[in-house]
């Protein structure tokens, strides 16, 4: 499943219908793909969701919008870990509305590990002219 871009959520109080509040969550993604030299990913929006069996991996990742690296070098080979070890995170911006005012609240930031493992696909080409 893919992330989802901004949510908004409103409650009112069911002793008082006319006090409601609403919340508006806006998130940021970015990730590290653990690959050295690989510079930080930011997502623009929510990217698009990856589609097993569908156009190749290379084709979804150069899609418009999406958020995605293309790893230069595989893992589990002399030298190499296992698993990249990657990293992401969001960064939601929270504001707020009542009846008594709007503002905004304390950013949430949650990071996860993101390790990839990274195979090799190898192809050889002969010259048949």
């Amino acid at each position: 499943d893919n992330w989802m871009d901004t949510v908004t959520d409103r409650e009112c109080d069911p002793n008082f219908s006319d006090f409601c509040v609403g919340v508006v969550a806006q998130p940021t993604l970015s990730w590290t793909p653990g690959e050295p030299g690989a510079a930080a990913v930011v997502c623009a929006g929510p990217g698009t969701p990856f589609v097993p069996g569908g156009a190749p991996p290379d084709v979804q990742a150069a899609a418009p919008g999406a958020c995605a690296h293309t790893y230069r070098s595989r893992t589990g080979v002399l030298g190499r870990p296992d698993l990249w070890p990657g990293q992401v995170t969001v960064a939601w911006t929270l504001t707020y509305t009542s009846p008594t005012g709007s503002g905004t609240l304390p950013s949430v930031t949650k990071s996860a590990d993101l390790p990839r493992a990274v195979d090799e696909v190898q192809t050889v080409v002969e010259d048949l002219g």
